[in-house]
């Protein structure tokens, strides 16, 4: 299934082929992940900028007299580091899967959802770590309800500039188009994907599904 992770400070050759996916981990991470890091960042058009240089910048234009510039780039670099340690912690989280650690798991799932929460990251984006945790115990009520909530948010317009911590940060227009992207691929893997099928014979996959078509419409 595909990933939940951030489409936004990527240039626009990365976010092009920013809906796709593998297996075992990566199968959990495709559900999981996809869109996350590549799904946020795609929001805005700007290209990526390291950390000090984006400080640099915005010191150079405050004393320049130009703070209205300053803000977007503090913001943007806000909102990639915030994804960027969201995506860590999913990654470390899949390294404690690995080793059998279910405990460790679970705290890493649990503080990557309040990362996304804290920051204000996208409905899909805090979704992503509990799902795939969810995908990789085999919990079918959890990554049902969860992968629920995950696909809904790619129903609603995704606006981080209605956000305090990025209101200077302006959504493209190609995001909704996106967003319709990812949730047909996403739908498209939950039926073919192999290592779904305990997913689909959850009791009460097909309805989520057919009230998530009848939101689509």
């Amino acid at each position: 299934m595909p990933q939940a992770a951030a489409l936004g400070d990527a240039p626009e050759e990365e976010q092009a082929g920013a809906v796709g996916g593998g297996a075992g981990a990566a199968h959990r991470q495709k559900l999981g992940r996809e869109g996350k890091g590549e799904g946020d960042r795609g929001l805005w058009a700007a290209g990526p900028v390291s950390g000090v240089a984006a400080e640099g910048g915005a010191g150079l234009r405050r004393k320049q007299k130009r703070s209205e510039e300053a803000w977007p780039i503090l913001e943007r670099e806000l909102f990639r580091q915030a994804s960027d340690l969201q995506s860590t912690l999913m990654a470390l989280m899949d390294l404690a899967l690995e080793a059998g650690d279910k405990t460790c798991a679970r705290q890493y799932s649990e503080t990557a959802e309040q990362a996304g929460r804290v920051f204000q990251l996208t409905a899909y984006a805090v979704a992503s770590a509990p799902l795939q945790l969810a995908l990789a115990e085999q919990d079918g009520p959890e990554a049902l309800a969860v992968l629920e909530r995950l696909l809904r948010s790619l129903e609603e317009p995704w606006d981080l500039s209605a956000s305090p911590l990025y209101r200077h940060l302006p959504t493209k227009e190609a995001a909704r188009e996106v967003q319709q992207i990812m949730l047909q691929y996403l739908l498209e893997e939950l039926e073919r994907d192999p290592e779904s099928a305990f997913l689909r014979e959850t009791p009460g996959y097909q309805e989520m599904l057919e009230r998530v078509h009848r939101a689509e419409i």
